[in-house]
């Protein structure tokens, strides 16, 4: 299945997975109205299915609804990965303290799902994999049992929490796995 980034996050937080607030938009105005509405400062992400996005250009940042206004019209005139872009998601713009990968994917061998996690990767898990295979952490999960929460714990610790933050990372990664079920 492939998703847009807003389509995505609506479905994370169908779920109780935190995401920024945001708003579609096809406009310049809009995305002006948008970045008052969130207020400011704002992140504008493209909306295409293309990977790679922010390398591309496909993110933008503004500290002002004006300066919102300018960077949806750039973003509304480009293409990415030989794509238009015609809808932008404008959200607020989150300080990151620590960003974390967490994946569910499908190992057609094995017959089995697998847990995904790393504190490197995001966009480029891939490469991290190839890279520092030591950082991307995978554990197999019986489809006859499913996911259990010692799971997540295990993946939270191997991430290096504890206490408290392990046990809230955990129910971030059991509630991930049950959006890919």
């Amino acid at each position: 299945m492939r998703l847009l980034e807003y389509e995505a996050k609506a479905v994370l937080s169908k779920y109780g997975i935190p995401t920024p607030t945001g708003k579609v938009v096809e406009s310049p105005e809009q995305a002006r109205d948008a970045a008052e509405e969130i207020g400011c400062p704002v992140a504008l992400k493209a909306q295409v299915p293309v990977a790679g996005r922010g390398k591309a250009g496909g993110v933008l940042f503004a500290e002002t609804p004006e300066e919102a206004e300018g960077a949806a019209g750039k973003l509304l005139s480009a293409e990415l990965g030989g794509l238009r872009v015609r809808r932008i998601l404008v959200e607020e713009k989150i300080q990151i303290k620590r960003e974390l990968y967490i994946g569910v994917a499908v190992d057609r061998l094995a017959r089995t799902y697998v847990a995904i996690a790393s504190t490197e990767g995001g966009v480029d898990i891939e490469e991290v994999a190839l890279r520092k295979p030591e950082l991307v952490h995978k554990l197999q999960v019986d489809p006859i049992l499913g996911f259990q929460p010692h799971h997540a714990r295990i993946l939270a610790k191997r991430l290096g929490y504890r206490g408290q933050q392990m046990l809230c990372l955990a129910g971030v990664i059991s509630r991930h796995y049950r959006v890919a079920e």
